[in-house]
């Protein structure tokens, strides 16, 4: 199999190390700059016949989708992918709806969104190509929902919130606009990432709950049991798989 996923530290390290050691995976992990990354990869065992790798693309660039897939095409000789996992993100700015700079609102709102989507744009005719059902696969958060602001609705991070409830939007559309395809949003839980940790001490914890290994197995975990009638086009728990209402 064939996945596409990104990688620096976190949660991307985690599924990345997770299905390196799967037999006859390869696993393409996108960085925003290789040279500077390269601590990332040592230390990752594979399991027989599977191979990592590496291509730049920074999710605030609309044409480094692009290029990486043809990078993928010329150099690496990848003709097909079976999952994208569309997991990188950012959450820098923590001002509240009423004073977001709207430099910060477009900052988030590509890197979280408007990039998901052109990685999807880039990659779809390698998706096309999978002998299996191929699968496109968003890492979302309960900070982007509707639903949940009763709860969470006061955390002063409006700009990743919007950005991720409009992520979570349009994976749900191509869940409908593309029948060949499964798309869905995973929630990865708490995760003790420097983001996750980040949002939960904004919200008085010490730090996330969910640890990065845990999130990694339930995720993949999702993704292998997703069909288009049994997950696709909802927001899934990544600890079992219950529908997330958002």
């Amino acid at each position: 199999m064939s996945w596409l996923t990104f990688i620096r530290k976190g949660l991307g390290r985690g599924l990345v190390q997770q299905l390196l050691l799967r037999v006859s995976t390869t696993v393409v992990a996108c960085v925003r700059s290789v040279a500077t990354s390269q601590a990332s990869f040592q230390g990752l065992d594979l399991g027989n016949n599977s191979r990592l790798v590496v291509v730049q693309l920074d999710c605030a660039s609309a044409s480094d989708p692009q290029q990486a897939v043809q990078e993928l095409h010329s150099v690496h000789r990848i003709t097909r992918i079976d999952v994208v996992i569309a997991n990188a993100g950012i959450a820098n700015d923590h001002h509240p709806a009423s004073s977001v700079p709207l430099d910060q609102l477009e900052e988030h709102m590509m890197v979280n969104a408007y990039s998901m989507l052109l990685l999807f744009q880039a990659t779809k005719s390698l998706l096309q190509r999978s002998i299996q059902a191929p699968k496109f696969v968003y890492i979302g958060a309960r900070l982007g929902t509707i639903s949940d602001m009763d709860r969470l609705g006061r955390a002063p991070l409006a700009a990743y919130s919007l950005s991720k409830l409009a992520g979570n939007w349009l994976v749900r559309k191509l869940h409908y606009e593309n029948e060949w395809l499964i798309a869905f949003i995973v929630d990865p839980g708490y995760v003790q990432s420097d983001m996750g940790n980040y949002g939960a001490q904004l919200l008085g914890r010490q730090q996330a709950d969910t640890p990065i290994e845990d999130s990694a197995r339930g995720i993949l975990s999702r993704i292998d049991d997703a069909t288009k009638d049994v997950g696709s086009g909802q927001f899934v728990l990544w600890e079992d798989g219950s529908s997330v209402a958002w």
